[in-house]
């Protein structure tokens, strides 16, 4: 195999590599969810600590979600507060 070959296969591979995560981010986005802040209404960690809103399908859902103490949130979530 030639030298310039190889360069062209790795310069695919790249390409490729590069291209499925910018899939993968844009898949992210169309799932996107804004989690709503507040309270939790019971200390019980089977119940929902709190909702955020997704699209799915084009439709706007509010859900329900549950989490423990210890529960830790990611770089990218989207979280929305409210002062009153």
């Amino acid at each position: 195999m030639s030298k310039k070959t190889h360069q062209q296969q790795l310069a695919a591979r790249k390409a490729k590599r590069l291209a499925e995560r910018e899939s993968e981010r844009r898949r992210q986005r169309r799932n996107l969810a804004i989690t709503i802040a507040s309270e939790p209404l019971t200390q019980d960690d089977d119940f929902p600590k709190g909702f955020y809103v997704r699209r799915i399908k084009g439709a706007l859902w509010l859900r329900g979600y549950r989490a423990g103490a210890a529960h830790i949130w990611e770089a990218d979530d989207h979280l929305l507060f409210c002062q009153t």
